[in-house]
């Protein structure tokens, strides 16, 4: 997505917000631009919001213009925005590019609506042409890697930690990605996998930038 896309897609997610909302704010290039359109739409009339935000960055780049729900989620969003690597017919997304999907999922889990924010080139049928994002613990994590190999899984641990203290591994899948549920599943049977990049039935609405500059939104 380029930048004209990317703060099209995001400066349409904020004309959803209102005052009086609990909003879930996720992680990456396009909710940067989200988060910018929110910031100057309250600075031209003050809103009344809470938020929770699936990262350390997306906290900071609010600069604590609105107060923060408990991270112990136990306040659930009205609404959550966030963006995605790859999103299917199903609507079926793979996350964690930006390393923060275990939080993104534990938010979107909760999250009353979901909001994804893409381009047209992030519509994959099926999913395909970016790793699949896994978080591990960091205790005992090359065992953990050494027993998704053994399941066929390889991949490459990436550098530095998640705002979690974790490691991300990200999986390297051959071509398209069928099944992904059954992938999901067998990942997250391996003892140290925290969490993988597979997301299903949490998002209904999707944000679509065009390459033309315009805006569409699809519906599952």
């Amino acid at each position: 997505m380029n930048e004209t896309q990317k703060k099209a897609v995001g400066t349409f997610a904020v004309s959803m917000v209102h005052s009086g909302m609990k909003i879930g704010i996720g992680t990456g290039s396009t909710v940067h631009y989200f988060i910018k359109a929110l910031l100057e739409k309250n600075r031209l009339s003050p809103l009344s919001l809470q938020v929770v935000c699936t990262s350390k960055a997306s906290e900071n780049e609010l600069k604590g213009t609105f107060p923060l729900l408990s991270n112990t989620l136990d306040t659930p969003p009205d609404i959550t925005f966030d963006g995605a690597d790859r999103i299917d017919d199903e609507f079926r997304l793979i996350k964690g590019g930006g390393g923060a999907l275990f939080r993104e999922k534990m938010v979107a889990l909760v999250s009353k609506e979901n909001v994804v924010l893409v381009d047209e080139s992030k519509w994959s049928n099926p999913l395909s042409g970016f790793p699949v994002a896994i978080e591990i613990a960091a205790f005992g994590m090359f065992s953990t890697i050494s027993r998704l190999q053994k399941l066929g899984y390889r991949g490459m641990l990436r550098e530095g930690v998640t705002d979690n203290g974790n490691r991300i591994f990200d999986i390297a899948f051959d071509g398209p990605i069928h099944r992904p549920e059954e992938h999901h599943s067998a990942i997250k049977s391996v003892a140290g996998v925290l969490e993988t990049g597979f997301f299903f039935d949490t998002v209904k609405t999707a944000i679509v930038g065009l390459k033309s500059g315009k805006v569409e939104v699809r519906k599952k």
